[in-house]
């Protein structure tokens, strides 16, 4: 049976614990407050983007850039399989893995990885895609690297995320699809919904898929100048757009699931603590009793 100094001991070690857990749950939760503010900035701009870009996609000169998925615009390098009757290219698919640097996030990182992987494998299956992942985040990569390994470094961004640090990735992004190293862009990732609830999001970037919505018309499809390097400008905005967006999101899930963690382990914390204030407690009456009992026994030998 433990003594009290052990008690004494392990219940300093717990009151440690808790504070760091509480001040961590309490520091989380500022971020997120922060970030659930500055998500709703860029939701105008993107909104605007989007619906321009779909009325892009329904004019015949933008409709056939490459942007768009046609064959057209960019900078062309020669066809992977050219040859007449031979087998299609398998797709090139970029992965965009948006994950986080630290832990204590409860199971965010591995969910993350479980549907990355799910859907990487259904990729795989149904298209024979050739999948090369870009990882945002140690997590992700510590997670993914085995099954999916990645010939770029691990990408790391600033806790509060910032359109000019998705510059020099979206420039990039855009220059591989230009070149046709790659044939499509993707992003995975998380969607904030509330502090308790984020959904998978995996979302295809390039080429733009944006559809109109049932029942929804679309006004008259003008748009001026009539020159191909609009939609290249148009889509660098998306591109910076999806990036900032996935990252604003991911950061959002990743304090929300601290909070949620960091609440959870201080609450255990506690019920532990009082737990073993009680054994305690009962181990100091037991000693009391015991060097009463000798007391007396003592005294009675005496008489």
């Amino acid at each position: 049976m433990p003594t009290l100094k052990e008690y004494n001991t392990r219940l300093a070690t717990m009151n440690g614990m808790r504070r760091v857990t509480s001040t961590m749950q309490m520091v989380a939760a500022s971020h997120l407050h922060r970030m659930q503010r500055e998500m709703t900035f860029p939701v105008a701009f993107g909104a605007t983007l989007s619906s321009v870009l779909q009325v892009a996609q329904h004019i015949p000169l933008f409709a056939k850039h490459r942007f768009m998925g046609g064959g057209g615009g960019g900078t062309r390098l020669p066809p992977r399989n050219n040859v007449s009757g031979a087998e299609a290219p398998r797709p090139q698919i970029l992965l965009i893995v948006m994950a986080s640097d630290r832990g204590l996030c409860g199971a965010f990182n591995h969910g993350i990885a479980v549907s990355t992987h799910q859907w990487v494998e259904k990729q795989r299956e149904q298209r024979h895609a050739d999948i090369e992942p870009l990882y945002v985040g140690k997590k992700g990569a510590g997670l993914l690297s085995r099954d999916l390994p990645s010939p770029s470094p691990v990408l790391t961004l600033s806790v509060h995320p910032k359109i000019s640090e998705m510059m020099p990735v979206a420039d990039m992004l855009v220059q591989r699809f230009l070149n046709e190293d790659v044939d499509e862009v993707w992003i995975s990732g998380n969607r904030f919904v509330n502090t308790l609830k984020h959904d998978s999001m995996i979302m295809q970037v390039l080429p733009f898929t944006g559809q109109t919505k049932p029942g929804k018309v679309l006004p008259p499809p003008l748009l001026e100048p009539a020159d191909e390097r609009l939609v290249d400008a148009l889509m660098r905005q998306w591109v910076h757009y999806c990036l900032l967006m996935s990252q604003q999101h991911r950061v959002a899930c990743e304090h929300a699931s601290r909070v949620v963690a960091m609440t959870s382990a201080t609450d255990n914390l506690k019920t532990m603590e009082r737990d073993l204030k009680l054994r305690r407690n009962r181990a100091r009456q037991t000693a009391i009793t015991n060097e009463l009992m000798e007391i007396i026994a003592g005294a009675e030998a005496l008489n």
